[in-house]
């Protein structure tokens, strides 16, 4: 996926999304799989595209019944793939469902930071 993605096989690499998930994947292997290739140490940085593609599949699937666990996942997706907007609103919309739980706060503490360093960057003021 990641080198047909790279060297412009976008059909392909779908394809081969595709393949793959018709192993019984599930909304729950998704996650697991998305979550696992970004916090391995062995491929963190490595795989963070498919992850992201993952994600998406897995939203496709959940529609508006995406657990708590998996906006947190696909917001870290989001994030590692530059879509910093979008992972601060999802993150946030995790960390308030989780009642504030310590690890959803401290992703979307990290991301918001990130956000704001861009803007600031930019000239523009950070978003409150």
């Amino acid at each position: 996926h990641k080198v047909l993605g790279r060297c412009g096989g976008l059909e392909a690499a779908e394809k081969l999304m595709v393949e793959y998930r018709g192993k019984n994947e599930n909304a729950l292997g998704l996650n697991n799989d998305a979550w696992y290739l970004m916090v391995r140490p062995e491929s963190v940085g490595r795989f963070d595209t498919y992850a992201l593609a993952q994600c998406e599949e897995m939203q496709r699937q959940a529609g508006q019944g995406l657990s708590n666990n998996s906006k947190d996942t696909v917001a870290l997706a989001l994030f590692l793939n530059g879509k910093l907007d979008e992972a601060v609103e999802l993150q946030s919309v995790a960390t308030a469902a989780s009642g504030q739980d310590p690890r959803y706060v401290g992703r979307l503490t990290r991301f918001q930071a990130v956000l704001d360093g861009q803007a600031r960057k930019k000239g523009t003021e950070p978003r409150k």
